[in-house]
């Protein structure tokens, strides 16, 4: 697989089309896992026989160490793990969460204090260590603030920052988004399976693709991520738990349901976080079936192409079927200068094409254009959009 980029449009904004495309591998991985009910080893070893190359493992408020991990299950070019934090505060109804990926999230330090997080009223089961034993805190203040401090910190740590499930209590619009310096925060969680996320939006509530157009819209540079944001990895059914005095029945937050799929020169931390960086990947929503791997994606300054698999899948239970997966392929943006303001529905369609070669060939007025990619069996892909630098005003 290979992707191009040239110097007139931003796809991944730090590749040129001088680059070598046989330089570069594309590696799955997972940027949200959680080790608070699992044994660490048993999370990182799900991750490793199911397909994954890196996993970050990114608990609450608590940068769990991953050095013993990383000597055991790290291999050269087959799998690493990769060192994060969620931070995660709570302020009148609504969660407000930012992910940091890499750099030292150990070091992370808050100027206001809030009782740390109880694993027992989030699970029902004890945590490998003391609840009090998370020793970073986050502020309880409006959104804005709370977003605003919370990626300071983790990018002053060394951390790559990613708004998490922003409609999860409807908590951070595109406001929300737009406020945080875009030179500390380019990334948001869009798709995140955990049950409760809210992904689709409802009411009068935007979902998660409707924020991102709007703000790609205002010229933002914005990508977009797929999470696990994973929790159990036995629990395949509903659970009921004693929450409060009350018994309150559950949905389980399982394992391999999206994937990113990032392009880099070789399976390093460094390379994989500079590649998640300047936005060189793809997500995947796929839950339990299997992902959509792109054969190839190329960017000229004429067109906007995806080669997509071919081959039938094998669906388990027989084989000399022909079952290929159809796609249906929707290029979205918006053309014209950028918006001056938040705007409801800024993005349209661009091109719809059922081929497994779609292309979208650009007529110079597009700010932007990305490309979502539905399965017949039940995957969605999507692409980070190509800016184009003459419509961009950052």
């Amino acid at each position: 697989m290979s992707s191009n980029t040239s110097n007139h449009q931003v796809f991944s904004p730090h590749t040129t089309s001088n680059d070598n495309s046989s330089d570069y591998q594309w590696y799955r991985g997972q940027l949200h896992v959680h080790t608070n009910v699992h044994d660490k080893s048993d999370v990182v070893q799900w991750y490793k026989e199911h397909g994954y190359d890196f996993a970050a493992i990114t608990d609450l408020n608590y940068a769990t160490p991953v050095s013993d991990l990383k000597s055991v299950y790290d291999e050269p070019e087959q799998f690493i793990i990769l060192q994060g934090m969620e931070t995660s505060t709570y302020h009148e109804g609504n969660i407000h969460d930012v992910m940091g990926y890499g750099g030292t999230p150990e070091k992370v330090h808050f100027d206001s204090v809030v009782p740390a997080i109880d694993d027992t009223e989030l699970t029902g089961t004890a945590d490998q260590g003391s609840a009090n034993s998370r020793s970073v805190t986050v502020p309880s203040e409006p959104a804005k603030q709370t977003y605003k401090l919370q990626a300071q910190r983790l990018s002053e740590a060394g951390c790559l920052t990613a708004i998490a499930h922003p409609n999860l209590t409807w908590a951070a619009g595109a406001e929300e988004i737009l406020s945080v310096d875009p030179d500390i925060l380019s990334h948001f969680e869009m798709i995140t399976t955990e049950p409760g996320m809210n992904d689709r939006g409802g009411g009068d509530h935007p979902s998660t693709t409707e924020i991102w157009d709007q703000v790609l819209s205002t010229g933002r540079t914005l990508y977009a991520i797929a999470a696990d944001d994973s929790h159990h990895f036995d629990r395949f059914g509903p659970q009921t738990r004693p929450v409060e005095g009350e018994m309150r029945t559950y949905a389980p937050s399982l394992p391999g349901r999206t994937s990113v799929f990032v392009r880099a020169r070789e399976l390093t931390t460094e390379q994989i976080l500079n590649a998640v960086s300047r936005g060189d990947f793809y997500c995947v929503k796929h839950d339990l079936t299997l992902p959509i791997k792109f054969e190839e994606i190329t960017v000229t300054d004429n067109v906007f192409e995806i080669q997509l698999p071919t081959a039938s899948k094998d669906i388990g239970w027989t084989s000399g079927i022909h079952n290929p997966t159809q796609y249906r392929t929707t290029f979205i943006g918006k053309k014209g200068s950028p918006a001056d303001e938040i705007r409801d529905d800024p993005a349209e369609v661009l091109k719809r094409d059922n081929s497994t070669h779609p292309s979208y060939s650009f007529t110079g007025s597009e700010l932007y254009v990305r490309a979502r990619i539905e399965g017949s069996d039940g995957a969605t892909a999507w692409t980070q959009p190509v800016f184009f630098r003459d419509n961009k005003t950052d």
